[in-house]
């Protein structure tokens, strides 16, 4: 076995958890290679330095404390995730009417601005809106503009206009 391979097995090997064969070749490979037993006694003198801290004991309010600051973060993080203002809605019934009004409120304005057409120029006469309907059917045209196509279109129906 070569050391890399050794070396993934020393804990195990500190652990007792080899079978009889991967201890038995472990522990002949770290009779033959300084390196391997050099890292084994450096892994053994810290387990040994382990062993010998004292264990804590808790107050035995440790417990009742630890759950009550879990418990209150908790809730802290709760409160400071939900926006201002849907902390002012309480009940579902409060933003269900909020939703509702908010929708039919949407749905009379839209309607109301597009029955305007703001977008319109002034009053126009009829013929002017016909050109402008007829102008934006241009959009759907088989010929694309600025083509040599649109080009040839364009000097074919003037050419018809003047020999008329």
């Amino acid at each position: 076995m070569n050391c890399r391979h050794i070396q993934k097995k020393l804990s195990a090997l500190q652990d007792g958890e080899l079978n009889a064969d991967e201890k038995i070749a472990v522990s002949a490979h770290l009779q033959s290679c300084p390196d391997c037993r050099r890292v084994y006694d450096e892994m053994e003198e810290v387990w040994q330095s382990l062993g010998m801290i004292n264990e804590i004991e808790p107050s035995p309010q440790f417990n009742r404390n630890l759950y009550w600051k879990i418990h209150t973060s908790a809730n802290q993080q709760q409160q400071s995730v939900a926006p201002w203002f849907l902390q002012l809605l309480p009940t579902p019934a409060v933003t269900l009417a909020f939703l509702l009004i908010s929708i039919t409120l949407g749905a009379f304005l839209g309607n109301a601005i597009v029955a305007e057409q703001p977008w319109s120029i002034g009053h126009q006469t009829s013929s002017s809106q016909a050109i402008i309907d007829v102008d934006s059917l241009k959009v759907f045209s088989p010929i694309p503009p600025d083509t040599l196509g649109n080009g040839y279109l364009i000097m074919a129906s003037a050419t018809e206009e003047y020999s008329k």
